[in-house]
This record gives C-alpha cells, structure tokens and sequence, in this order.
C-alpha cells in the first residue's frame, strides 16, 4: 500500500512532470556514485597522513676500546689540548656507505684509533636533542682488544690527526679500583658526602629489619655500595655512578657536542680525588662498559677478548683481578680453571717470567668454536 500511495503522488503531479522528477533524480544519484568513485581513487592514490617518512637523524658512534695491560684495564682516548676536558671517547658519524652499525663501528675505529676490532658488542642507544644542537642517535659501542694492542697504538697519529692515549679507566672512576684494597675515596669522600645527602630527605619508610627509620636515598646508596665488602656487588657500576650524579657528587662532563659549558652538573667544582671527567656522558658509558665486562666475567667468554690467543694461569688471573679486585683464594682458583674444561695446555711454556717456566694455555677447543661462531665476533688485525 505505501508503494501504491507513493505512485499515484506522482500521477497527480502530472505524467511529464513525474517523468520529468524520476529521471532527475536518477541523474543525481549517477553524479553521487560517480564522486564517490573519483574520491575514493584520489584516496588510493594520495599517501595518508599516517604514512609520511619518519623524520630523519644522524647517527653518531662512540667507542669504548678496551684492554688491559698488566694488571690496569685501559681506555683509548682521544688527546684534545684545545678543549677543557682533553680526552674523549672516539666517536664518528655513520654515512650510507657502511651498510649497518657493527661494520659503521669498524670503520669509525679504524679511522679514528688506527685500530682493527675484534670483539665487538653494542653497549646502549640514546637520543640526543638540545635546544642548541641538531638532534641526534647516539650508538655506543663496546671493544675488547688483547694486551698489545694497547702497545701498538699508545701515542699513534690517525687518520684525522688526533692522537690516541691509552688510559686507566680507574682515573675516570677511582671508586672501582679494588686491585689494592678497598679505595681510600670510598670512605675519605664519598660516602660521608652520601651519608649527609641521605639525611636531606625526610623518613618515608621503616626499615624491616631492625624497625629503625630510613629513606629511599639511604637505600639507594645501601644497594649500590654496600655496606661492607661483602654486600659491595661490582656489577653495579651504572647505579654508583648515577647516585654520585643525582647526590651532585660528580659532575657530568662538558657538552658532548662542542656547545659551551652550559651543564648545571658541570657547574659542581671538580674534586680531583674523584676522577677525571669526559665529555659530557661518556664517563656514564665507561661505568656501563665495565659493568658489562664485570658480569661477563661470571656468564660469557668475553674474558678472553682480553688476553692474548695464548696465557699462562697467572695473567688470566691477574686480568679478572685488574677488572673485579684480588680474589680471596687463588690456588683455588687455578685448580677450578683446569678442571674445569674451560683452558687447555699449548705445551708449550714462557721463560721470561723472572721465576720458573710457566705453562701456555689456550681457550679450550670446544669454547673457541663457541667463540668464533659468536655474532660479535670478527678476526682481530694487528694494527699496522
């Protein structure tokens, strides 16, 4: 019926009118379709807002070249006389021709250092903006080199004329160094300095233990120093290291990217008994760096990156010594490393040892192919 009524509306309109009104309207609804249809075209075709290029940083690479010499890990640094902080870490632009990070790594160590990489692993990503610099990606990377490398470039020109000094990375982080003991700034400087920053703040909890009051900052420097030399754990060099720089202990370098020392942490006077500062965040990485070093020690064969393909028992030892403190029983030590597996025997020995003859040993076979099958692993070069 609602179909009839509607038919004999237009019938009373009159029959050219209603023809007139019909074909008018299935005009329209061609132009309708046909819009759409050009729209949706024009949509396919245009990219969407969603889908623009991400904009587009430079990537900058800092080095962490590591090795150790005797019984001091050592740092490459780069020698620059012209700025208030002379040493820095080595550091390059990745272009479009290296094809990735690791190989940019290489190349970036290679013309700056003079350097050819073996062990190579990625420490940390940032990104870097300021109000006065362009915003940037900030890659670091960490290298293990065997100890002569550090003979082969002490002093050297590279390519970019700047010169390489090898340096312990115990001037940078004096609170470290164990090899002799507990560190006299531990107690001398920085935890009187901790211990007053601490009381600043207002009680915020109880303690569980003995039910006396305590606060987050006395906690934090309970967890990262310790209370003694058995709570200190020697895997957290990132958390000391933050705690001297939120307590304004430390500071935090100059502007990494040649801007002016505008830096409120640079403002701190410096305290030479507390290390020898970088540029502005690097000292944060050498603590990362050997944070990673230290518990490698316990889980990786990283270790080895650090001596020379072959080694007698006492300079494997003193190596993990130079990087954690002396260990408490070292006889112990020595008989768990050949039972172990994880040494074997060269037969050959090293004379020139001021006392006996002593035994060359050598990653044991199984742990070499291990090694070499690692990612991160590529055949170290002498430097020429």
């Amino acid at each position: 019926m609602r179909l009839a009524r509607c038919r004999m509306t237009v019938v009373d309109n009159g029959p050219e009118q209603g023809n007139a009104t019909t074909v008018a309207a299935g005009a329209s609804r061609a132009k309708i379709v046909q819009a759409r249809a050009r729209d949706t075209s024009a949509s396919r075709q245009r990219p969407r807002q969603t889908e623009r290029n991400p904009p587009e940083f430079p990537v900058e690479i800092s080095l962490l070249i590591l090795a150790v010499r005797g019984d001091d890990p050592m740092l490459a640094a780069v020698l620059e006389a012209s700025t208030p902080i002379s040493l820095r870490l080595p550091r390059g632009t990745v272009s479009h021709d290296h094809g990735a990070l690791d190989p940019a790594a290489r190349a970036i160590a290679l013309e700056t250092t003079g350097l050819h990489l073996g062990y190579l692993e990625q420490l940390s990503v940032q990104f870097i903006a300021g109000a006065k610099l362009t915003p940037l990606i900030d890659v670091a990377y960490l290298a293990l080199l065997p100890p002569h490398a550090v003979t082969v470039a002490s002093g050297k020109k590279t390519p970019k004329h700047a010169e390489i000094a090898w340096q312990s990375i115990y001037i940078f982080l004096p609170w470290e160094d164990w090899r002799h003991g507990r560190p006299s700034v531990l107690d001398g400087v920085i935890l009187p300095k901790l211990a007053a920053w601490a009381r600043n703040e207002p009680a915020s909890r109880k303690r569980s233990d003995k039910g006396r009051k305590g606060n987050i900052r006395q906690a934090r420097v309970r967890y990262a120093f310790g209370a003694d030399r058995n709570t200190w754990d020697e895997t957290r060099a990132v958390e000391r290291y933050d705690l001297l720089f939120d307590a304004g202990i430390i500071s935090d370098g100059p502007d990494l990217f040649g801007g002016p020392l505008e830096q409120e942490a640079w403002k701190i006077p410096p305290d030479p008994r507390l290390g020898q500062d970088l540029r502005a965040g690097q000292r944060r990485l050498l603590a990362t760096a050997l944070a990673r070093i230290r518990a490698s020690i316990r889980t990786r064969l990283a270790i080895f990156e650090l001596l020379d393909e072959e080694f007698t028992l006492f300079e494997f030892q003193r190596t993990i010594e130079a990087l954690v403190g002396p260990m408490p029983h070292k006889q112990n030590f020595r008989r768990q490393i050949e039972t172990a597996g994880i040494v074997e025997p060269t037969g050959r020995v090293r004379t020139n040892t001021g006392g006996r003859p002593a035994k060359l040993y050598r990653l044991s076979r199984d742990l070499r192919i291990e090694q070499a099958a690692a990612p991160a692993r590529a055949p170290a070069k002498q430097a020429g």
